[in-house]
């Protein structure tokens, strides 16, 4: 998957659109409504971003002179409970890590692009009901 994908790999009730949530540049908090673009889902959820690429949430996070979060500060539930129904959402996040060969998934027949060891990968996190929910973007 790509940085220009708008869906992670697992899916829920709220389905498996990638969710917008930035952090303070300090990291003390976390916010995932009045984004540049965003929607209004309610009157209690506004300026929400959901299904746009990692450039777009970068983007809509730097306007406001924030960043995307971490992994670790998603995980840590800072921007939990901040709205857009993104506690139940995948949500882009700033980390990178490496894909080991064993690591791939098997295709099941020949491929556009080579799957190789050498791929970077995005964590997208998300908070469900219970559960965190992981997905690999591949870059």
């Amino acid at each position: 998957m790509d940085d220009d994908e708008i869906r992670g790999a697992a899916s829920n009730s709220y389905g498996n659109d990638i969710g917008v949530q930035c952090c303070k540049q300090d990291g003390s908090s976390g916010y995932r409504q009045g984004l540049q673009g965003g929607v209004d889902f309610s009157s209690t959820h506004l300026s929400c971003l959901k299904a746009v690429s990692y450039d777009v949430a970068k983007a809509a996070c730097e306007a406001n002179g924030d960043r995307l979060c971490t992994a670790e500060e998603v995980e840590d539930d800072i921007g939990t409970g901040s709205g857009c129904s993104h506690d139940a959402r995948h949500v882009w996040t700033s980390d990178y890590c490496t894909i080991t060969d064993q690591q791939l998934p098997i295709t099941p027949s020949p491929t556009q692009r080579p799957t190789t060891g050498d791929e970077i990968c995005r964590p997208a996190f998300g908070r469900g009901v219970g559960t965190s929910l992981v997905s690999m973007v591949l870059q």
